[in-house]
């Protein structure tokens, strides 16, 4: 039989959003839309592309291998945070990098931090991937 759409109250189950462990996001009792309810907002994203400076600021690092090809050439890389001042960059199948090209790497992987750290970069021919079995490009050990 037909229903008059006007009276009519559908509830629609919240949407289905996956969230994981390391996002970052603000949360609140309610949402000021006027949803009486938890809200999350401002979803920054995973915590394992941040860095983390010495005063406890949190800094985006989006490091992908495209940009990092434009400026210096490696078969693989990974970057971490060992503390909170430092950066180190490994670049694999590389025996040696030259002064203009590490002052390259140094440029690129500064403007993406700031400017807030200590950059260390060395030239591997394999990296150890041991600690990091999924080989993610970046991780913080400090976030």
């Amino acid at each position: 039989f037909p229903v008059t759409i006007s009276t009519l109250v559908v509830q629609f189950p919240p949407p289905l959003i996956r969230y994981e462990v390391g996002d970052f996001a603000k949360l609140h009792s309610s949402c000021p839309c006027g949803h009486d309810g938890t809200t999350l907002s401002h979803i920054y994203g995973r915590k394992k592309y941040f860095l983390k400076t010495s005063d406890g600021e949190l800094i985006s690092f989006p490091i992908f291998s495209k940009p990092f090809l434009d400026v210096t050439s490696f078969t693989e890389f990974f970057v971490y945070q060992p503390d909170v001042s430092t950066i180190v960059v490994e670049l694999g199948g590389r025996d040696f990098i030259a002064e203009d090209e590490l002052v390259r790497i140094k440029n690129f992987i500064g403007n993406l931090s700031q400017h807030k750290f200590n950059i260390l970069v060395y030239s591997k021919a394999h990296i150890d991937w041991s600690k990091n079995p999924k080989r993610l490009p970046f991780i913080s050990y400090v976030t």
